[in-house]
């Protein structure tokens, strides 16, 4: 393996974002990831639901895993992140997005890899670090119901005015079962999943247009703009105001 390969095959970084920070990795990322939340918190919004990663915790993002990530920091965010191509899962487990157990151990390894040059050395700590997490990690079944999830996330996201009976339709399925699949499955709803479409539309709306708040709560069908600001300080950390004056570009 020559010099650039390996290199294009890990990734140790540590990374620094003001306030707040919005990663669209819905076509997932090629490596696999251990990191640890130095400073600030994140959200990682994928279709098992949300990981809440807070100040301290170790946290693992999958190779090929659609997810989007939120960073929130007051002010700063700091997180180490340390990439890799080859997970050592030859139980072939299907890992999601999770905070892992830590320890003191762990995490001073973690330090000492991102602080190491890249070389034949620092790689193996990176995979005795793996050998302590993995033990820890929880593995999730995929199957058939994961797959419709993932479709009737898919049509909110084409028509957020969707109703629950043509979401239904078009995965051939009755209502009640569409309701019972995601009781048993998922841990958002079906208008959880419509809030995070409505927020992250409402979002494209504020940092590349100059369409008035109100104008934007009323397209999207809020029934005030108090509430659509209620809600979408409660799923991004600031408000639509900061939000636009901060992230437009």
């Amino acid at each position: 393996m020559n010099s650039a390969i390996f290199c294009n095959n890990f990734v140790f970084k540590t990374f620094h974002y003001e306030r707040y920070r919005h990663n669209n990795c819905s076509e997932g990322v090629k490596l696999n990831y251990f990191a640890y939340m130095k400073k600030g918190r994140c959200d990682i919004r994928s279709n098992t639901g949300t990981v809440h990663i807070n100040e301290g915790d170790i946290f693992f993002i999958p190779s090929g895993y659609p997810y989007h990530s939120h960073w929130i920091g007051e002010p700063n965010i700091e997180f180490i992140s340390l990439g890799f191509l080859f997970l050592p899962n030859f139980e072939n487990k299907f890992y999601v997005p999770q905070v892992i157990e830590k320890s003191d151990e762990a995490v001073s390894l973690i330090f000492d890899i991102v602080n190491s040059p890249l070389d034949s050395v620092c790689v193996g700590k990176l995979y005795t670090l793996a050998g302590m997490l993995m033990p820890q990690m929880r593995p999730t079944a995929k199957d058939k119901y994961n797959e419709i999830i993932d479709k009737v996330k898919r049509l909110i996201a084409s028509n957020y005015n969707y109703s629950v009976r043509d979401i239904a339709k078009e995965c051939n399925i009755s209502e009640s079962s569409l309701y019972s699949i995601f009781k048993k499955h998922s841990e958002q709803s079906i208008n959880d999943i419509r809030k995070v479409v409505l927020m992250e539309k409402s979002k494209e709306m504020l940092i590349s247009t100059d369409i008035p708040i109100e104008d934007i709560s009323q397209q999207l069908n809020f029934s005030s703009s108090s509430y659509f600001r209620k809600c979408f300080k409660k799923h991004f950390g600031i408000s639509p105001r900061e939000m636009r004056k901060n992230e437009s570009f």
